[in-house]
């Protein structure tokens, strides 16, 4: 077999991926594995179970690529055609191999389930092609193409998909060079304000590339380098990550692709602590959070909902005359919540939330995203108050983002 390129385009086919029936899972697992592999993955494209427009994608993926993958059609009914397709496209007569075909029929006789001519055409392919057994079903990939270019069609469900795939990775695996990435999560900054700070570091930077990702509450940077060890790989994330510390240091808190809660839990676990929550408007989000990762029973405590005025009285002791003077969503009131949790708990720290998260609860003193944290942690029991965006879920998520963010910071700074 010819040498398989290294620029490559995704084109997955099916009408069910166009009106929104079918979730195209193809195109996130193949670029996965490809880009693990050294393989650049310039495009994707998805089209329907319509031969034009399959040769016009074929077409345009062949102008810039030199490998291209085809997911689905080719499958034994009238509008599996990508095996017809491809054979036109390259110009190579389709041929019958026999062995395939006997095969297919033994499955069929061993299920004990008739065999119809319509099967047939799954075991033609184009002249001269690679055949890429299919261990789950009917429809076997192939390999077909010049040195130019090369083309693979693989089955579509995504189980036949994978599982052709894997025996394939050791016949695209032709390089020592492997992609190694270095995940940076960012917090408390915009995606416009981040790329302001470092977009000259962005504009120098060939080697790693460096993208950056916006997701709700996070910015994530992604450092890509193509090395041969992830000891080379480390040598030239190093010095762009110095850089990075200079202009945003302080709203990054992990350079390893935790998420906060993830990040919270390690740290809290390596400095020995227990955390407990007092929570009105996120309703519990911070303790599920934190509960939701294995092993948050060496870090947590316990959490308190007190949704009402009245339940911050009775469980956390939360003085009347606060909540009269100042209202459940100050700083003093979770000021107050802290000082009760801290009673009612075995916690080295204790962080209180209370805020308007939805339409409808906010006033022109109040409006809808304020939030107030607290946390205490030996002996401060410090209050801050933020002005969040979005609906309700993206405020009560962020909501407790900001309050781990918070405790992230406040345990780093201080010496244990």
């Amino acid at each position: 077999m010819h040498k398989i390129g290294k620029k490559v385009g995704i084109l997955n086919i099916g009408s069910e991926l166009l009106v929104g029936h079918t979730l195209n899972t193809h195109a996130s697992f193949l670029s996965n594995e490809l880009n693990n592999l050294g393989y650049s993955v310039y495009s994707h494209v998805s089209v329907g179970d319509n031969p034009e427009r399959i040769l016009e994608a074929l077409k345009y993926l062949s102008k810039t690529n030199d490998l291209i993958i085809t997911t689905g059609g080719l499958g034994p009914t009238l509008d599996d055609i990508s095996r017809n397709v491809v054979a036109e496209f390259l110009g190579l007569e389709l041929i019958e191999d026999k062995k395939v075909m006997a095969e297919m029929k033994a499955l069929f006789e061993k299920k004990g389930v008739k065999y119809t001519e319509n099967n047939a055409s799954q075991a033609f392919f184009p002249e001269g092609a690679s055949i890429l057994p299919n261990p789950l079903g009917t429809a076997a990939g192939f390999i077909a193409g010049s040195e130019q270019l090369t083309i693979i069609c693989l089955p579509g469900p995504p189980r036949e998909l994978q599982a052709v795939m894997k025996p394939l990775m050791d016949v695209l695996d032709n390089s020592s060079e492997r992609l190694y990435s270095k995940f940076i999560h960012i917090f408390g900054m915009g995606e416009s304000m981040c790329a302001d700070k470092i977009d000259d570091i962005f504009d120098q930077q060939t080697d790693p590339s460096i993208g950056i990702y916006a997701s709700p509450g996070l910015i994530k940077l992604r450092l890509s380098t193509m090395k041969e060890s992830l000891a080379e790989a480390e040598k030239v994330f190093e010095p762009v990550i110095e850089k990075l510390k200079t202009r945003i240091e302080h709203f990054i808190f992990s350079y390893d692709g935790e998420d906060l809660n993830e990040k919270l839990f390690k740290e809290l676990k390596a400095k020995g602590l227990k955390i407990a929550f007092a929570e009105s408007c996120t309703g519990g989000l911070a303790a599920k959070f934190l509960t939701d990762l294995n092993g948050s029973s060496e870090v947590f405590d316990v959490g308190v909902v007190t949704y009402s005025n009245q339940q911050k009285m009775e469980r956390l002791g939360v003085p009347k005359d606060i909540l009269d003077t100042y209202g459940a969503v100050s700083e003093e009131c979770v000021l107050a919540m802290n000082e009760g949790l801290y009673k009612i708990s075995n916690a080295d720290v204790c962080v209180s939330i209370s805020g308007v998260a939805g339409e409808g609860g906010g006033t022109d003193k109040t409006p809808v995203g304020t939030i107030k944290i607290a946390v205490m942690y030996k002996g401060d029991n410090v209050a801050k108050s933020y002005q969040l965006l979005g609906d309700r879920e993206v405020v009560r998520n962020n909501s407790v983002r900001r309050a781990f963010f918070d405790v992230l910071k406040i345990i780093s700074l201080t010496s244990s």
